[in-house]
């Protein structure tokens, strides 16, 4: 299974009644977390080969660059999840509509964690590491 294909798929299936197949918020959810899992990524990456003086100095805590570098990535991110979801959701319903309830749920705990957790951990990563303070 590919996570953020189902991921898709059910942000897109509760938000149906509003944005219909288009599915606006199910490709603005899933690129949200890409950029929040691609920065986590490099902060775990970066971990092992910086100091906090180093990791300070970074632009990810200088906010213009950043800011602009964080928006594009967003806007590629949206186009390229845009071709690549455009049209796909009957195809996704047509694969995971018939699920077991308790499959849905557990995949359902998976999505809503895959979700918010790229965000707690940007958050909360660079302290939990040593970082900052």
């Amino acid at each position: 299974m590919k996570v953020f294909d189902y991921m898709f798929y059910r942000i897109a299936k509760r938000y149906y009644k509003t944005d219909g197949s288009f599915a606006m918020r199910g490709i603005g959810i899933v690129s949200l977390a890409q950029v929040f899992v691609l920065i986590d990524t490099g902060i775990i990456a970066l971990f092992p080969f910086i100091s906090f003086s180093e990791f300070k100095s970074l632009a990810v805590f200088q906010s213009i660059p950043i800011s602009n570098v964080s928006v594009g990535v967003v806007i590629v991110l949206m186009i390229l999840n845009y071709l690549r979801y455009r049209g796909k959701y009957s195809d996704f319903e047509e694969r995971w509509n018939n699920e077991e309830k308790s499959k849905q749920r557990v995949k359902g705990w998976i999505v809503f964690f895959g979700s918010v957790l790229p965000v707690v951990l940007f958050f909360f990563l660079p302290k939990i590491l040593g970082l900052l303070f």
